[in-house]
Parts: structure tokens; C-alpha cells; sequence
């Protein structure tokens, strides 16, 4: 979710962050997803009719798309990587939620393709939780009606 920096270096500065954030594309597969070609594409504050019928017909009243790779916006190797996410997954998993997968992908193309999990009913609190347990900065909620927002991570969510 990063625009224009090193893959070493972390960007501290807040607004580079949201500006990289919002110069991102969030995409979600839906159920058949990739191989039937039901991607979502979402931009922060940009509502999508798709993502709002499909969230309707899932019965779906909140959801969060989060990341667990690249922690604190400092890209690390690919193998960790893979295992973050797949520790994403477990935690899901176990938890009992449904999610559906997807990507980040920035705008700019100079940061890595991030592998997400659009978690399906999950309240605020629990998401940013859970976000804050793999080291994200921020995260992308919404609503019933599927409009996409940034919402950073407090100190107090970890």
C-alpha cells in the first residue's frame, strides 16, 4: 500500500502514508473470484455498487480489509511475508468468520502486490485489533452500504 519508496524504508510521515493509502486499489475477489474474473476494485471514500450488492447478498453489515504483510510499511522478504498472510488466514479461519480474499495494489507500482483478506462481519475494534497484531498502520472498513474508509491504528489497539 506504498508509493514511491525504497522497499527497505519505512515512511513515519503520516501524510505520505494516507496519500499512499489513498493512491491504492483494494481489490477483493468474490466468492469464484479470480478464476471467474469477480474482482471488486475499491478507492478509499469511492462507493461500488458490485461490493455493495455483493456484501447485500451475503447479508454482510460491516467488514475490513486488512493486510498482514509488510509490517509498519517496511516491505520484508517474500517467505516472511507468505507467512504472515498465511497466519492472517489461520486466525480467520479459526475465528470462525468468513472473509474473501484479495490484494493491494498501489497506483504507482513501486511497492510490492500485498495479499489481503476482506474479513466479513467483523466489528471496528476487532479489526483494528487484529490489524494492530500484525503490525499494520491502518486498515479499510465499511458499512452495509460497502463505502470504503481509512482508519488508522492507535497505540491503544495493539
Amino acid at each position: 500500500m506504498m508509493q514511491q519508496m525504497s522497499t527497505r524504508t519505512a515512511m513515519n510521515d503520516r501524510a505520505a502514508l494516507d496519500a499512499a493509502y489513498r493512491a491504492t486499489c483494494y481489490c477483493v475477489d468474490l466468492p469464484g473470484g479470480a478464476r471467474t474474473g469477480v474482482r471488486i476494485r475499491l478507492r478509499i471514500g469511492e462507493s461500488s455498487e458490485a461490493f455493495s450488492a455483493a456484501l447485500k447478498a451475503a447479508g454482510v453489515t460491516h467488514w475490513a480489509i486488512i493486510a498482514a504483510v509488510n509490517p509498519g510499511s517496511v516491505a520484508v522478504p517474500a517467505e516472511e511475508n507468505a507467512a504472515r498472510h498465511q497466519a492472517l488466514v489461520d486466525t480467520v479461519t479459526v475465528s470462525g468468520r468468513n472473509s474473501w480474499p484479495g490484494v493491494n495494489e498501489a497506483d504507482s507500482g513501486n511497492w510490492l502486490t500485498e495479499p489481503t483478506l476482506c474479513i466479513l462481519d467483523i466489528g471496528l475494534q476487532d479489526a483494528l485489533r487484529l490489524a494492530a497484531g500484525f503490525g499494520q498502520n491502518a486498515i479499510v472498513a465499511g458499512g452495509a452500504d460497502g463505502l470504503p474508509v481509512l482508519v488508522w491504528i492507535s497505540p491503544t489497539h495493539v
